[in-house]
């Protein structure tokens, strides 16, 4: 068998989240678990909403790249513009998930819940259904 990649041992949680995040990115959600828009129904905010749907797998791979170099002030900017995206683009799931990953950030929680918590955004990030 082959592998697309590795990690040495002495594993560490917060490389193994990484990892596998990064490989979650890769494959669409399935129709069960897509997040829709709430404005999804909304013609002319459609264009709108496609552009930042579009723009969400970036944001993703710019959590990714600050998990891994362990950037708190990226990881905090990044989740902080999410929350408030979201937010205006329908999306409150993941507009609480960003809240909750900024919140740990600030209040110091444990790298390993923080990474957790990123994880699960990252894995809403992914389920966010293209129009």
């Amino acid at each position: 068998a082959g592998a697309n990649a590795y990690i040495q041992k002495l594993l560490a949680v917060h490389q193994l989240s990484v990892l596998l995040t990064s490989f979650l990115l890769d494959h669409p959600c399935n129709e069960v678990e897509c997040l829709v828009s709430t404005m999804i129904d909304d013609v002319s905010f459609r264009p709108l909403l496609k552009n930042y749907i579009a723009n969400l797998h970036d944001v993703a791979a710019n959590i990714i790249s600050a998990m891994a170099n362990h950037d708190k002030n990226m990881l905090l900017s990044i989740c902080h513009q999410l929350r408030g995206g979201a937010a205006s683009y329908g999306f409150p799931s993941i507009t609480e998930q960003a809240e909750r990953c900024e919140r740990s950030w600030k209040l110091s929680e444990d790298e390993n819940q923080v990474t957790v918590l990123l994880s699960q955004l990252l894995q809403m990030l992914r389920a966010v259904k293209s129009i």
